[in-house]
């Protein structure tokens, strides 16, 4: 994969879309009667799946985790903006400012690495570790909700399981069998890997954030 490649204005402007569509979409989430929509809308899953879709856009390591950071960029832009212009109460407690400059921090290395392994896929290039650590954070997420709320009823069940599941067939999707053996192995290291890790980056975002 090169390090370096052409910035493609239509590829920029289809991350800031996705992002936007993205952010929407989790404000919209935060308030569904259904659990299942409340908590996807609060996973970090759709996030790093957008940033490595929008980073496969290019087979270049610095545009595609550009276009990760941007994708992510967008989705935290698209998800205060609702707040803004649908949601007076929050917006008179200037929350936008407070907690999206916060997120927007979190969300820019996460955008660029998970941008960068969309762009390394993109290329072929060290195929198993790219998917896999995609893989291993669903996997990884789902256990994180499941242990935060074991006893939950189907309606929640429905995002970790499928997240789970999401990161074992991811591997198997993209890659040929043999790749993807050490994809799904890289999975499983990663995975409980990623609980912590999640786990230390939301509680120290809201924290800041209140």
């Amino acid at each position: 994969m090169a390090l370096s490649g052409p910035f493609v204005p239509r590829d920029f402007l289809f991350a800031i879309a996705i992002g936007l569509l993205l952010g929407g979409a989790c404000w919209a989430g935060d308030d569904s009667r259904f659990a299942f929509l409340r908590v996807l809308a609060n996973t970090a899953g759709p996030w790093i799946l957008i940033a490595f879709l929008c980073g496969s856009r290019s087979n270049a390591a610095l545009p595609g985790a550009a276009l990760g950071a941007v994708a992510l960029l967008g989705a935290i832009l698209g998800y205060y903006l609702s707040i803004e212009l649908f949601d007076a109460e929050q917006a008179a407690k200037r929350v936008s400012l407070d907690a999206g400059t916060n997120w927007a921090i979190a969300a820019l290395p996460v955008g660029v690495f998970f941008g960068a392994c969309g762009a390394a896929w993109s290329a072929g290039f060290v195929l198993p570790l790219a998917l896999g650590i995609l893989g291993g954070v669903l996997f990884g997420e789902g256990l994180l909700l499941l242990s935060d709320n074991p006893t939950a009823d189907l309606d929640y069940l429905v995002v970790p399981v499928a997240g789970i599941a999401a990161g074992f067939a991811i591997p198997n999707m993209l890659v040929e069998r043999r790749q993807a053996a050490w994809a799904i192995l890289i999975v499983a290291i990663v995975g409980p890997v990623a609980v912590f890790v999640e786990r230390g980056l939301l509680d120290h975002v809201r924290g800041v954030t209140g």
